[in-house]
């Protein structure tokens, strides 16, 4: 099975507008993190939560133009599968 390397970021330079596309899917909001040359910010609001295909952060007050706009993916690293000790399936053979 081939596993493919995703960058877990995008990175726009603005020219002073408010919408910022980002191309992957993310189920909520508190997935993403999005900075303005560095800095966190957090007046901004989602769209295309659920579609694969991404969606735009559309900020609150634009970022200047010139400025870094960098859109991150934060996603969880919880194991939903609970594998039972002495089971068929050792835990161990899927972790490292």
């Amino acid at each position: 099975m081939t596993v493919l390397m995703e960058i877990p970021y995008i990175r726009h330079i603005s020219v002073g507008g408010d919408t910022y596309v980002y191309d992957w899917l993310v189920d909520t909001a508190d997935e993403l993190a999005v900075y303005d040359n560095n800095d966190l910010v957090t007046g901004y609001t989602v769209t295309g939560l659920g579609n694969e295909a991404g969606g735009t952060i559309v900020f609150t007050t634009a970022p200047a133009a010139g400025n870094g706009v960098t859109i991150r993916r934060v996603t969880p690293t919880t194991q939903e599968t609970n594998l039972l000790t002495g089971g068929i399936l050792a835990a161990d053979s899927l972790e490292d």
